[in-house]
């Protein structure tokens, strides 16, 4: 071999061996920078771990102070813990109130409802009954005072004969949609 081979190949081994060793320095290089970033973003989440414990005794004021609130809502809201009881006990009150004000209610059907808050859901029914103007206004007056919130949410009137002259009281269809709210698996 002569000493121009003998450059020639130790030349050729040095480009290799500095090629080889550039990539593995390179990827060492990018592996630490993703071990910092990493490093860095825990010690971030650690950060706000120990906020959030040193917290604590204001996020326990906080849950008290909720706490509180939903037992005095309580009042306000349907004594059931399903849909079905939910919709029963409705059913029921807007039945009573307007029977002992307006009437006979023909039928209380239940109305799809998706209004959610947290645990606190809302039903609805359609109340559909007969009655004069003073019945009416002292059903809804009756469903406005109320110890359970009953919201009206819509009301259909329509005269049942508007063309009769025999002297008796205008008497009135009503469909009444009636929602509350009740907490969900108390």
């Amino acid at each position: 071999m002569t000493p121009r081979d003998r450059r020639v190949l130790l030349t050729g081994g040095a480009v290799v061996l500095a090629a080889v060793l550039g990539r593995g320095i390179v990827a060492a290089w990018v592996a630490a920078a993703n071990s910092r970033r990493e490093l860095v973003a825990r010690i971030e989440l650690l950060k706000a771990a120990r906020a959030t414990v040193a917290r604590l005794p204001q996020l326990e004021d906080s849950a008290e102070s909720l706490r509180a609130a939903v037992v005095a809502l309580a009042p306000a809201l349907l004594n059931a813990s399903t849909e079905a009881d939910a919709l029963a006990d409705l059913s029921g009150k807007v039945t009573s109130l307007i029977e002992r004000r307006a009437g006979r209610v023909e039928s209380a059907v239940p109305v799809a409802d998706s209004g959610a808050a947290g645990m606190l859901r809302r039903v609805s029914i359609l109340a559909s009954f007969e009655t004069d103007v003073r019945g009416l206004a002292s059903a809804l007056r009756a469903l406005s005072q109320s110890d359970v919130v009953l919201a009206g949410e819509r009301v259909e009137i329509a005269a049942v004969d508007p063309f009769s002259d025999d002297g008796s009281p205008e008497r009135l269809r009503v469909n009444l949609t009636v929602s509350a709210w009740y907490q969900r698996g108390k």
